[in-house]
């Protein structure tokens, strides 16, 4: 099952700040074993998405996945939930998420998860495999809490040994 696919824009149509594309799509059964499928906008794009209700933003989703698969499918699905969030209104993220700027390499993730005497750190910026994402956030916690269970000479009560999946050709 694939955990994450990408919606290129191959027309001028679809590059339009009005078109509300999204670019990245995550499916989350492989990671929490729910039927879930996260969007993803980004950029100005994930801006003006921020101005739609949350309906809009459904319907637009469901849009977008109806143009991607066949169509029968999509109206087929059963829409239980629909979660929106807004980073950049949030007063603590203000729409930020990490990135690798040139010269830097995926170490430098490994790094930054490194722990200073005992000052432990997690956040999708530690996560090598899913980093600006949520699911890196998780999966970087439950690793951070595990090396503190660790370093006290204790076992926490995390899901700790449940290892994050591989991304392919890593």
């Amino acid at each position: 099952e694939q955990h994450t696919f990408a919606r290129a824009p191959v027309v001028d149509s679809r590059r339009r700040l009005e078109a509300l594309e999204i670019p990245m799509w995550v499916n989350l059964k492989r990671v929490t074993g729910a039927n879930a499928l996260v969007g993803l906008f980004v950029a100005r794009t994930a801006e003006e998405a921020e101005k739609r209700t949350d309906d809009e933003l459904a319907e637009h989703a469901l849009d977008l996945l109806r143009a991607m698969f066949p169509e029968a499918e999509v109206n087929a699905a059963k829409l239980l939930e629909v979660k929106v969030t807004r980073w950049k209104a949030d007063e603590f993220t203000l729409g930020s998420y990490s990135y690798l700027p040139p010269g830097a390499t995926p170490e430098d993730r490994v790094a930054l998860a490194k722990r200073q005497g005992g000052v432990f750190f997690a956040g999708e910026a530690t996560d090598v495999n899913y980093p600006a994402t949520v699911h890196g956030a998780y999966y970087s916690g439950q690793r951070a809490a595990k090396e503190v269970g660790t370093y006290l000479g204790i076992e926490l009560p995390v899901a700790a040994g449940k290892k994050a999946p591989r991304r392919k050709g890593k």
